[in-house]
């Protein structure tokens, strides 16, 4: 549950800012002061921190990862989550909004719960882990396109969004054939 829940986080972007990227040199501007609604703040917030945690985390699968479909899941993500990363961060700089320099205690912990898996359990724990996050941050997307303040973060949350959802897709297949989800039980006639 613990690495479910720090590990939602790495999806939440999509990707957005890939580790040590920030906003324009020399801002000296803070979360809590860049323009905008306490919504978007957070939502912007949540997004860049897992979008670092997802590219680190994932490329650390496709090197620790065994099975074949993890590994190109795994790569698939650090693609798409780096190049969503950039744009994130094109907009944050047009927008002034400082975005996180590295991952958070919580996904650091949790990649370091991953580093300690191998084989099977790695590709099981990645995988699962994907699978739920991504099932989180298609929801928060969704939630940010309803009723999100910033139009222009509306407009990239809804190019991003068709993504996010192939990705959870992807997830549970690749979940089901290492064994991460749970299988339905047989019914008796």
């Amino acid at each position: 549950m613990m690495l479910r829940t720090a590990t939602m986080w790495i999806v939440v972007a999509t990707g957005l800012v890939v580790a040590g990227q920030v906003t324009a040199a020399g801002s000296t501007h803070s979360m809590s002061s860049m323009k905008g609604s306490t919504a978007t703040r957070n939502f912007v917030k949540q997004v860049a921190m897992g979008g670092m945690a997802e590219v680190e985390i994932s490329r650390l699968a496709t090197t620790q990862g065994t099975n074949a479909d993890v590994k190109a899941f795994a790569q698939r993500m650090v693609d798409d989550h780096s190049k969503a990363n950039d744009e994130l961060k094109a907009l944050a700089q047009q927008k002034n909004w400082m975005l996180p320099a590295g991952m958070d205690a919580k996904h650091r912990a949790a990649m370091a719960r991953l580093q300690k898996l191998n084989g099977a359990a790695f590709d099981r724990a990645y995988m699962k882990s994907m699978m739920a996050d991504h099932k989180q941050v298609v929801a928060m997307f969704q939630r940010y396109s309803r009723t999100g303040s910033d139009a222009d973060l509306k407009t990239w949350v809804d190019k991003t969004l068709p993504t996010i959802e192939s990705h959870m897709s992807s997830a549970m297949a690749t979940a089901r054939e290492v064994g991460a989800m749970a299988k339905p039980m047989a019914t008796t006639p």
